[in-house]
């Protein structure tokens, strides 16, 4: 992410990301190619009549206005969608990007873990009684009866992800996101918790206090529906729920491919329920999701489908019950905001929209040079990490002890002197090119 100045007017700026939490908003911001100044005094400020906090930038070839929303839910997202025109009439695709409840199982028997991503296909609006069809991309739409179908260019794109190729793709190219946005953000704040704590239980066990523990409470409601406000601010481990192995409905397996640090986020696509409240029920949770194929629930997107097409690219950071836990939510958004720089990257540009740089001094071109340079050495460093071990495993089941031996003098790469010396030969190899690239673009400028 990389600050220029750029010539560009509020009138260029055709994509909304809306994001209602702060953390939500960083993982965005992170994957930006660049951030523009849009303070008081600019050209890019927005009218006083417009309450909103935006960060404004660029991804690929699309101007994007990031929306700070000041709460959760469908108010603050409809407020916060009306006023979006105010500044930049010219939107055309809203993404809610952020983090959801997830529905642990698709309607086609697929996992869904912690950590995933959903695209929706169509949105239903939820309450405590019904589910309602909305078309997300045409919101002049409402029906109660069957989804409809959604069309556009949203829905276009969402159909060549969703083939065997754009999928492949579309989960490569994410996981490559992902590991910049930990290495720019850290993985100490948003890195993945880790398996042991990708825990499902059945709908119907509920987070409450066990054993010792005295509570009138849970004890007068057994397993019932009573809330426990005590029970609700402590975790599964505090209250007992993970000692009963036999009320774990799941637990997350060891990745196939033991060269990723982490396992790479599978994507999900389906409708998304959409409501007022958050669902923290297992069983209302199955109920809803089992006759519309539901992947995960949210509350914003039903405030701003009036206003964009919107389509919906959230990180799943709990199953939707009774035992969240805010520990995936920072991994869940960084997930979502890799994705959703992915899902712009292959969506259609109308015309061409990026303006020429306006270079005022060269100290930025070299500041460019080092950025770019960075970013290159981080992406070789990572290949060659994922290569050798790839060999490494190859050799080793086809009984190659003399190739095992090399690959594993290899390996030692992890030791500090060959680091500084991938590190070092990718960050020359990056500066040259981006450097005979800003000298070409600084020579096209002047």
């Amino acid at each position: 992410m990389t600050r220029f100045c750029r010539q560009v007017s509020r009138q260029q700026f055709t994509i909304a990301i809306i994001c209602a939490l702060p953390h939500e908003a960083r993982a965005v911001q992170s994957v930006f190619d660049e951030i523009f100044d849009s303070g008081n005094g600019t050209d890019l400020a927005s009218p006083p009549q417009d309450k909103n906090k935006y960060t404004l930038g660029r991804i690929g070839q699309h101007y994007v206005v990031l929306v700070h929303m000041p709460a959760m839910g469908k108010l603050y997202a409809s407020t916060a969608a009306t006023n979006i025109s105010l500044s930049y009439p010219n939107i055309k695709i809203a993404l809610v990007v952020g983090v959801c409840g997830g529905v642990p199982y698709t309607q086609d028997g697929h996992n869904i873990f912690l950590g995933d991503v959903v695209i929706s296909t169509g949105l239903l609006l939820y309450d405590e009684t019904n589910v309602l069809a909305l078309d997300e991309f045409n919101p002049l739409a409402f029906n109660t009866g069957n989804r409809v179908k959604p069309n556009g260019k949203p829905q276009a794109l969402i159909h060549k992800l969703y083939s065997a190729r754009g999928y492949q793709r579309l989960v490569a190219n994410t996981a490559d996101n992902l590991t910049l946005v930990l290495d720019m953000l850290g993985d100490g704040e948003f890195g993945y918790p880790g398996m042991e704590d990708d825990r499902l239980f059945p709908p119907s066990f509920q987070h409450q206090h066990r054993g010792p523990v005295q509570c009138d409470t849970c004890s007068s409601s057994g397993n019932g529906r009573q809330f426990c406000h005590q029970a609700f601010k402590s975790t599964c481990r505090e209250l007992g729920c993970l000692e009963d192995a036999t009320q774990l409905q799941r637990v997350r397996a060891e990745p196939s491919d033991q060269s990723l640090p982490v396992p790479r986020p599978a994507i999900h696509f389906g409708p998304i329920a959409t409501g007022d409240s958050v669902i923290m029920c297992g069983e209302r949770r199955d109920e809803l999701a089992a006759s519309d194929g539901i992947v995960g629930f949210e509350m914003e997107a039903a405030g701003v489908w009036m206003h964009f097409p919107t389509v919906v690219i959230k990180g799943v950071c709990d199953y939707a019950d009774c035992h969240k836990s805010k520990k995936w939510q920072n991994y869940a958004a960084a997930s979502a905001a890799s994705c959703a720089k992915e899902f712009l990257l292959e969506y259609p540009v109308e015309s061409p929209q990026v303006s020429p740089v306006h270079w005022p001094e060269k100290t930025i071109i070299r500041d460019r040079n080092s950025q770019a340079a960075l970013s290159h050495a981080r992406l070789l460093y990572q290949s060659a990490r994922h290569l050798s071990a790839k060999v490494a495993r190859i050799s080793a089941k086809l009984g190659i002890s003399d190739t095992v031996t090399m690959i594993d003098v290899f390996q030692i790469s992890s030791s500090l002197w060959t680091n500084l010396c991938i590190a070092a030969l990718a960050f020359m190899t990056g500066y040259f090119y981006a450097s005979a690239g800003a000298h070409l673009v600084e020579s096209a400028a002047g």
